[in-house]
């Protein structure tokens, strides 16, 4: 039997209410709050995993207390938190209520009065059982009798209210409705049970509208958490999920093909400044995606729309995403999208590029209109590691007729920084504006495997700290001291630079890595030093995408540099950079070169 692609999304959300399923791509979050609020049940990300970091001291006590203490009633709600607010519901055994307290002081806001209070049966107590989930400035609860509503999170004043049972013909289970709604885009999603195709519905978080309802069964006492069902995040209301309903109930299925590609104004389609649907037309045997919303290597197959010569494969990220992904045809053929313009090379090769609405395109990367500085090439010989290594050394402009010193920026993978990160192009479009003129020493790295983070890193240290650098303050008019110099790098030259810092202290005061190289194989010997070594006068910039490579339940770079970060904190470092919605590879890093530099070498304000 062959299953419509509205049924399959239907079937699929019905199979996993009440189901935990990893999936690659984000799902989807509360609109607004500050990152560690809890805004609904199960926690921000659905995971029940609380984001907020180094909470527990453990050589205190654990270093928790109670900050206060409220008496209720009764209930079965939980807490959720959002943007200075604690919401629950309870019951004073005459009215069930939902009540907003300001999170810090416990200070009560509002409360609503929801109905009589709900008798609990067969001795389960009073009260309320669903829990608060909070979208914005909106707060939606569902009362035990089936009243579902919505509230304005900073007053209480009720937005909309309807009821599953007298309004949706939904089945009240033995002990009342329990269900705790999620949000999907514009959909608040909830079990509704009934005979009806309505064991769960949809419906406009704006008005309470009901959108759509599938499956025919009988509900308990389960919350709907989003899966993903063959790699798919499922969005059954989304246009994108209309327009393939469309093409597939059409007589002419390759007319309506036509029509829909022809209304595209680009590739991937974006939708709701989340939602992204990478779409593909052509005669293939097998075709798959792969990029940074997916482990290391993963490949997934893309769905063909029946009838057609019409692929898509769609994922949820965040809105100021900027993500590298590629297709694979007929099994082993990588290709870039040949419907997007936009692609970048790095280490893996070429890729596509997917920018979310919200991602800032960096102009720091343009051709400069103005002036330029020049490059120098020139070969470098070392006697801590054997053999010649090609340098370019970045000039700015004015630098032969100035008579002035600069200071330095050493930069691992030289070359790559140079072709594929743009950094003479950020270089001349900052210098004057945000940053100093400086000298840069971009480093070629003939066998870098071996010498930024494994067997040969304590020579390379050893170079660049005591051959290379008195080598090009003698050749430059360089500002030859630490606070003058910056040592950066991404990925494995990343953690080249930090290991040179700390090992060679005095010889640079700036050092940053992107996406760096801290597998804990080749990070211990750095993390150690930093331990072992009293705290260095040190200007630090680390940086680190959501979407770094990954494996799961295996190595995570997001994971290695978080805790590298929060290990530079604890031993008196200040940090700059952080995390971002970005994957890996130069295409990723030039994004935020200028902030690596502006970090390191910022340009003096004047006094007025």
């Amino acid at each position: 039997m062959k299953i419509s692609h509205a049924w399959r999304i239907a079937l699929s959300l019905a199979m996993i209410l009440g189901l935990m399923a990893q999936a690659a791509p984000a799902f989807p979050k509360s609109d607004k709050g500050e990152k560690n609020d809890w805004p609904n049940w199960r926690g921000r990300n659905y995971d029940g995993v609380a984001p907020a970091r180094n909470v527990f001291n453990f050589t205190k006590g654990n270093g928790l207390k109670t900050a206060w203490k409220k008496k209720l009633g009764s209930a079965y709600s939980s807490i959720s938190i959002s943007d200075g607010r604690a919401f629950t519901m309870f019951s004073d055994n005459t009215y069930d209520y939902l009540v907003a307290f300001e999170a810090k002081s416990g200070a009560e806001l509002w409360r609503y009065k929801i109905d009589s209070t709900y008798i609990g049966q067969g001795g389960s107590h009073n009260g309320p059982s669903s829990t608060p989930l909070v979208d914005g400035n909106v707060v939606y609860s569902l009362g035990r009798k089936g009243q579902l509503f919505a509230l304005e999170a900073k007053s209480g004043k009720k937005l909309w209210e309807t009821h599953l049972v007298k309004e949706h013909h939904g089945l009240e289970p033995f002990h009342g409705f329990t269900t705790s709604p999620i949000v999907y885009g514009e959909i608040l999603v909830l079990e509704t049970g009934g005979t009806k195709a309505n064991a769960i519905s949809g419906f406009d978080k704006n008005s309470g509208k009901l959108l759509w309802a599938a499956g025919t069964d009988t509900v308990n006492y389960q919350s709907p958490i989003f899966a993903s069902i063959a790699g798919q995040p499922h969005a059954p209301n989304s246009a994108f999920a209309q327009s393939v309903r469309q093409i597939e109930n059409a007589q002419d299925k390759n007319n309506a093909v036509e029509q829909f590609m022809k209304s595209q104004s680009s590739f991937p389609i974006i939708e709701n400044d989340k939602l992204a649907h990478f779409v593909y037309r052509g005669q293939v045997e097998d075709l798959a995606i792969m990029g940074d919303m997916f482990d290391l290597g993963q490949q997934f197959e893309m769905f063909r729309l029946p009838g057609t010569d019409l692929y898509y494969y769609t994922i949820e990220v965040e809105p100021d995403a900027r993500l590298n992904y590629r297709f694979v045809k007929n099994f082993e053929q990588p290709i870039i999208d040949p419907l997007n313009s936009v692609s970048a090379g790095g280490f893996l090769g070429r890729f596509s590029e997917l920018a979310m609405p919200r991602f800032k395109r960096p102009v720091h990367l343009a051709e400069p209109a103005g002036p330029r500085g020049t490059i120098d090439s020139l070969q470098f010989e070392s006697k801590v590691i054997a053999g010649s290594r090609a340098l370019q050394i970045y000039l700015p402009n004015g630098y032969a007729n100035s008579g002035k010193r600069y200071p330095v920026v050493y930069v691992n993978y030289g070359q790559q920084a140079l072709r594929m990160g743009k950094m003479a192009n950020t270089l001349d479009n900052l210098i004057g504006k945000t940053i100093e003129p400086v000298i840069a020493v971009f480093i070629h790295a003939p066998n870098s495997f071996a010498e930024y983070a494994r067997a040969q890193r304590d020579q390379y240290a050893q170079m660049v700290a005591q051959e290379l650098v008195p080598f090009i303050d003698a050749k430059y008019r360089t500002l030859a001291r630490p606070e003058a110099r910056a040592f950066m790098g991404a990925d494995e030259g990343g953690y080249a630079a930090f290991y040179a810092t700390f090992k060679y202290p005095g010889t640079f005061t700036h050092v940053g890595g992107q996406s760096t190289h801290l597998f804990p194989s080749e990070s211990e010997a750095l993390q150690n030093m930093i331990k072992a070594s009293k705290k260095l006068d040190l200007n630090i910039y680390l940086d680190w995408g959501t979407y770094d490579h990954r494996s799961a339940g295996s190595f995570n770079w997001a994971e290695f540099n978080s805790a590298f970060a929060r290990l530079l904190e604890e031993q008196g470092y200040k940090i700059s950079g952080g995390q971002v919605h970005d994957g890996f590879d130069w295409a990723s890093w030039r994004s935020r070169t200028d902030r690596v530099l502006e970090t390191f070498c910022a340009l003096a304000k004047k006094a007025n």
